[in-house]
């Protein structure tokens, strides 16, 4: 196997298909939650947050992989109505976004995930930390445990203190709405496959409002044109970055090979300036001027 051939099959099982977001077997937004396209959509175990699938700045949401990934799974577990046995995709929509939460403020699970806030203090979102924590994030427990575990969330007046403080930061105003979803969810409950009140979408960049469930319409499982970016597409351009890069390495393989064999002719001993006996045979073809020499000697001495 060459080295190129070698360096192609390294640099192609190296790209990333994505992150995995909790969402119900069999809803739609697998398309846009799970893995990659090659997961079974109907496989509870083909989707499971973890912190590599967050990110935590406004612009990473548009910018980013990951980022644009979260954006279209929420978007679409907020508008969805599938269920399948215990599970349903608004639960999955809370979860993911108290994750989230989770991660970016409070370091958990993952520290090095955190960013730095000026609202992880006690005037604003530190508050809230027991109850966001609620189950250590389990998966499998209640998805409103948070609700209640460290008193009722839905009027703890530290609520109000974070959504302002998170809404005017300069990069976490997306997370304000997180945390007013995560108040709706506690005052609602939504039933399974019901819709959860919020006046807007959380990435709408102006801040959404709780209102009644009933004026929400879902999405009845499809897809209602969020202006997702598909994971289909989000892989091709992964790929055909690595592709052109690849490329880019090929193309300088080929030159670097052919610029060693002219070097390697220039300088072979028939060349050598030293010996006497440099090669002046012209391209059109002819005698060398040492060919020509003997020619002549032996002229003169007829």
């Amino acid at each position: 196997m060459t080295p190129f051939v070698i360096l192609l099959v390294s640099w192609i099982s190296l790209i990333p298909y994505g992150n995995a977001l909790q969402v119900t077997p069999g809803s739609t937004c697998a398309a846009f939650c799970l893995d990659n396209p090659e997961s079974d959509p109907l496989d509870p175990d083909s989707s499971n947050t973890a912190s590599r699938d967050i990110t935590c700045t406004d612009s990473s949401y548009e910018n980013s992989p990951s980022g644009i990934k979260f954006k279209n799974c929420i978007d679409c577990l907020q508008k969805s109505n599938a269920t399948s046995g215990t599970e349903n995709d608004v639960s999955w929509f809370l979860y993911n976004v108290r994750y989230s939460i989770d991660v970016c403020l409070f370091g958990f699970p993952d520290a090095s995930k955190a960013v730095s806030s000026p609202c992880t203090i006690n005037w604003a979102c530190q508050p809230l930390k027991n109850a966001l924590q609620a189950g250590g994030l389990d998966a499998t427990r209640n998805q409103l445990e948070y609700c209640t575990v460290d008193g009722d969330f839905t009027s703890a007046h530290h609520i109000g203190d974070c959504v302002k403080c998170l809404a005017s930061s300069p990069n976490q105003r997306h997370m304000a709405n997180f945390v007013t979803a995560l108040k709706a969810g506690c005052e609602q409950k939504p039933a399974p496959g019901k819709p959860l009140g919020l006046s807007g979408t959380l990435f709408s960049g102006e801040s959404v409002t709780i209102t009644s469930p009933t004026a929400e319409a879902t999405t009845d499982n499809k897809d209602g044109g969020f202006g997702i970016t598909s994971t289909g597409a989000i892989v091709g351009i992964s790929i055909g970055g690595a592709l052109l890069l690849l490329g880019g390495i090929a193309l300088f393989w080929i030159y670097h090979r052919r610029q060693k064999r002219i070097f390697g002719r220039i300088s072979s001993p028939e060349n050598d300036t030293r010996t006497g006996t440099r090669s002046t045979t012209p391209f059109g073809g002819g005698f060398s001027s040492t060919e020509k020499r003997g020619q002549c000697w032996t002229m003169g001495s007829g």
